[in-house]
């Protein structure tokens, strides 16, 4: 399936989208993707270059309004808007 049927506007990250669409993971034992490490590679990589090329990150927002997931069971951030400063 062409990601563009999969997925609303694919070229834009959206790390909350896992409902939108059928998940991206390598899958399991005889079926994992033989491309795993060469993404793992490449994300590395990619955020490895991005925070050298960032000269400081900072909150967007006060941090006292930082939004928590509503569960007893999972502490999580529901969304953390952040401001990068290229170096």
């Amino acid at each position: 399936m062409p990601r563009e049927q999969a997925f609303h506007d694919p070229d834009r990250l959206l790390v909350d989208r896992a409902s939108e669409g059928p998940h991206l993971a390598f899958g399991k034992g005889e079926h994992f993707c033989l491309g795993a490490p060469i993404a793992r590679l490449e994300t590395r990589v990619g955020i490895t270059t991005w925070l050298r090329r960032t000269k400081e990150i900072t909150f967007d927002i006060d941090p006292d309004d930082v939004e928590y997931l509503p569960s007893f069971a999972q502490h999580g951030i529901v969304r953390l808007p952040l401001r990068f400063t290229p170096a």
